[in-house]
């Protein structure tokens, strides 16, 4: 090739890069100046800060409205130059996560702000209409494929949701094979279904739909609570059958303290107080070892020390009513007894926000004449069978013997929280009551049904 041609060539090919970077140089001019739209941009970006929950941009908030996913579709396909690309990007995740809880949307009412909250997830009730089928359904519409830590926790989400169906289901056919009637021969099978039941709607967590399965259960627990207690009069059952039963906890409640009950039951109640320097003992040891007990108060120390009445009501235990100052009852006018009732409510319920439904009588004297009285309002009276004379004997070793000596297979046990030998006797009781097999329960659960000494 000469000389002359190898020149042309040459000026050609660098007129035609010339041309090409002129023409590149163009095209970014029209992406980057001319197709640059900042204000949509800019409001593009304070719509995203408002979508999304966290700062990075990479989850979005449970509560937007489909009126914002719109405004930030439009704003964005009004975004033609390349320099937003990434922005787009954002947009486009948004509107792909909000079509995934839009799905999950028509489980539930609601969609939880924090997204990513899964505690937020299971405290949600699910749609009534909503069944397993219809998960199944929304599930194959997902589209959500990118595994970030939305996608992960999406999948958390609906296998949870589809757990509580499958659950739910399960409950609803385990209910309507409980039979209809109940024989000797059907009790263990019985008390197996219910234990079952029992597992599989604790489950479901304290939801809204864990009370209804629970109150449905109860209803029918209650139904064949009676079916057991004919039975019984029918043909007593034995002692293995009766301890087959109260495995069920719904069971062991329809039928506590009846003569069904094959447990040993003790209810620990204290009188007189609230006491400063006792009554914070006898809270420690029964916190310690995880036992309810319930505390007859006067009105009178209730007022003198509210911080201790709120305390024993605070930590979990039963407050009930002994009068405003302790008088003998059975010497008082019936107006007298209703005011003295009546005081001591107030007295409680300014100091602790709480009722009382139970009250004893002092010196458990007063008679039927003071229980009506109180049925009035709404108090029911609660006295003792075994007496552990803590007032007389002020000493730990004599309390412990006379407990010894008239423990009851349900026993409803008389202290008072007013004196140093009450805890330190104590002390040795309730390991010794444990050890025995005792069980702790409130006073109305013992079945004792004796409410005044005639």
């Amino acid at each position: 090739m000469d000389k002359n041609l190898q020149q042309k060539l040459w000026k050609t090919s660098f007129a035609l890069l010339i041309l090409l970077i002129i023409a590149l140089g163009g095209m970014l001019m029209w992406q980057y100046v001319l197709l640059d739209n900042k204000v949509v941009a800019q409001q593009t970006w304070e719509t995203l800060n408002r979508t999304y929950f966290d700062s990075e941009q990479t989850i979005i908030n449970g509560d937007i409205s489909v009126e914002m996913i719109n405004e930030l579709v439009e704003h964005a396909n009004q975004l033609k130059s390349i320099k937003y690309r990434g922005l787009k990007q954002k947009v486009s995740q948004a509107v792909d996560q909000y079509k995934e809880l839009a799905l999950v949307n028509q489980l539930v009412d609601e969609i939880p702000n924090e997204v990513m909250a899964s505690a937020q997830w299971e405290a949600l009730n699910l749609k009534s209409t909503v069944n397993i089928e219809q998960l199944m359904q929304l599930k194959q519409q997902r589209s959500y494929g990118v595994q970030d830590a939305f996608f992960y926790q999406m999948n958390q989400v609906w296998d949870y949701y589809e757990t509580r169906l499958n659950r739910q289901s399960m409950i609803e056919t385990q209910l309507a094979n409980l039979p209809m009637d109940v024989t000797a021969s059907l009790i263990d099978t019985l008390s197996v279904q219910l234990m079952e039941l029992e597992t599989e709607i604790e489950q479901l967590g304290h939801s809204e739909v864990q009370k209804q399965w629970r109150e449905q259960l109860q209803e029918k627990v209650s139904q064949l609570a009676e079916m057991v207690q004919r039975l019984n009069e029918e043909e007593p059952l034995s002692r293995s059958q009766c301890q087959a039963l109260f495995q069920s906890k719904q069971f062991a409640t329809q039928l506590s303290g009846t003569e069904l009950d094959p447990r040993l039951l003790v209810a620990l109640t204290f009188d007189d107080g609230p006491h400063p320097d006792i009554t914070p003992q006898v809270l420690d040891i029964l916190n310690e070892y995880q036992i309810k007990g319930t505390f007859f108060v006067t009105g009178a120390n209730v007022d003198r020390y509210p911080e201790l009445a709120k305390r024993i009501v605070d930590e979990g235990h039963y407050i009930g009513n002994h009068t405003y100052n302790h008088p003998d009852l059975s010497k008082s006018s019936d107006e007298e007894v209703i005011q003295q009732l009546e005081w001591t409510q107030e007295s409680i319920i300014d100091a602790t926000g709480a009722t009382p439904f139970m009250f004893r009588m002092p010196f458990g004297a007063g008679g039927k004449r003071v229980v009506h009285l109180a049925q009035a309002l709404e108090l029911t009276s609660v006295i003792w069978n075994v007496d552990t004379e803590d007032w007389r004997s002020h000493d730990k070793d004599a309390i412990c013997e006379q407990v010894k000596t008239y423990l009851q297979e349900k026993t409803l046990m008389l202290m008072h929280d007013t004196h140093q030998a009450a805890p330190d006797a104590l002390r040795i009781l309730i390991p010794d009551l444990i050890t025995q097999g005792y069980e702790f329960v409130d006073p109305l659960s013992l079945g004792y049904d004796n409410r005044f000494f005639e």
